[in-house]
């Protein structure tokens, strides 16, 4: 399993909010109680200020004044950053940790804006993720364009399994 904003899957010392995912205890939960087979988390960090480019396709706006906060963040590079998770990190946990190569194997997650770039993957790389985990995604971004118009667009093979949650 795959997944964006590293820093907040572990540690609380280590996430913005003070807040982790806490990850580990909830595989080793679901391991150890024969829910799921073993597997892996490869945690991949963000990077910091740039986080909203790396994850998004194009800025994402302030969603007709719902953020503000987000007018001048940047936003264009998720397929850069894409081409890094399968060109580089892939192979690497394959060869370090003994992931598996076989796309049913393999998950890709995030939640925000790590939830759009799960997203991304799954409509410019189809096939390369059986399953994704997309977690309160940001779908506010861009003006809404990822669901006006890339979503109703797509046309290739959607993953076998994608779970898809918003809420408190």
């Amino acid at each position: 399993m795959y997944l964006n904003d590293g820093q907040n899957l572990f540690d609380d010392r280590m996430t913005l909010s003070g807040h982790a995912w806490h990850a580990a205890e909830a595989a080793a939960g679901l391991i150890n109680s024969g829910a799921l087979p073993p597997f892996i988390i490869v945690g991949v960090d963000h990077s910091g200020a740039m986080r909203s480019y790396d994850y998004l396709p194009y800025p994402p706006g302030t969603a007709d004044g719902f953020r503000l906060d987000a007018e001048k963040w940047p936003g264009g590079g998720v397929d850069e950053y894409l081409r890094s998770v399968l060109d580089e990190i892939l192979p690497y946990a394959e060869r370090a940790y003994g992931a598996s190569a076989e796309p049913a194997m393999r998950s890709f997650g995030g939640s925000s804006f790590g939830g759009i770039c799960s997203l991304c993957c799954a409509l410019r790389h189809p096939g390369v993720f059986g399953s994704f985990l997309v977690e309160s995604p940001s779908l506010w971004f861009g003006d809404k364009k990822l669901l006006r118009e890339e979503l109703p667009a797509f046309k290739g093979p959607w993953p076998a399994r994608v779970f898809l949650a918003m809420g408190t």
